[in-house]
């Protein structure tokens, strides 16, 4: 893979997880998605197109407004360089193919619902319906698995987190619930308990890390949907490798 390419990959994905930032705060915000060229939180200031180049321009910029000399958030930082290294590596796994082109959806996707999930734990609904599209389209290109394998794959997590609701009121959102339906009709059922299983890992060392530290108590919420995005990008690219690596000691 030419080194022109990956960053010419990391570069796309930065850009659009800059956009993807500011789609974010609008819809938390409540403000038209489209209203118009960003300005700074600070002093209003319209912004010019090069301090909007993907990190570069914070770099430059040194974390702060050109105008007003606000800092900015690091979220937008991070936010720019997660989306373009998720890119890079599906694009490492997958190639450039039209299966690329689905997954490259699901990880914005992915990345703005996890941004809006964080801020306020709501996954909207108009975002679980346009993950449908990627979703068909990749099952569709990768007839392998059975429609009784995906569709156990739908409630095998998902199912569980109800049951667990019932038993633990709250314990899930209906909007991660709803995610795992989703996700799990296109990963079938081993893909989707390891895709599951890793979310949960790393929300509990999420969770203990916010507990240790006195950031939230133990009756608090944490948003779950960022943690299942990742299991399920992770299983998407990985799982197969983990799933015969595993059942090879045995």
């Amino acid at each position: 893979m030419g080194i022109v390419i990956c960053v010419y990959i990391v570069m796309v994905g930065m850009c659009f997880g800059s956009f993807l930032n500011v789609v974010a705060t609008r819809a938390v915000e409540e403000k038209e998605l489209f209203g118009g060229r960003s300005r700074c939180d600070g002093c209003g200031h319209q912004l010019a197109w090069y301090d909007l180049i993907p990190f570069i321009s914070f770099i430059w910029l040194k974390g702060r407004c050109r105008y007003c000399r606000r800092k900015i958030g690091i979220r937008h930082l991070v936010v720019e360089i997660i989306d373009g290294f998720a890119c890079l590596l599906a694009f490492s796994v997958i190639g450039f193919s039209l299966d690329f082109i689905f997954v490259f959806m699901l990880i914005q996707l992915f990345i703005l619902l996890s941004l809006i999930d964080w801020d306020v734990m709501i996954i909207p609904d108009l975002l679980l319906v346009l993950l449908i599209f990627p979703v068909i389209s990749l099952c569709i290109s990768h007839p392998e698995f059975s429609l009784v394998d995906r569709v156990i794959g739908m409630f095998c997590v998902s199912g569980m987190m109800i049951i667990i609701n019932c038993l633990v009121a709250e314990s899930f959102g209906g909007g991660d619930v709803k995610l795992m339906m989703i996700c799990g009709f296109l990963l079938g059922w081993k893909l989707s308990l390891l895709s599951g299983f890793f979310g949960v890992v790393i929300a509990g060392i999420y969770a203990m890390y916010l507990l240790n530290t006195k950031k939230v108590g133990r009756k608090d919420h944490i948003a779950f949907g960022p943690f299942l995005c990742l299991g399920v990008f992770f299983a998407l690219l990985y799982g197969r490798v983990v799933l015969n690596w595993y059942l090879s000691l045995f």
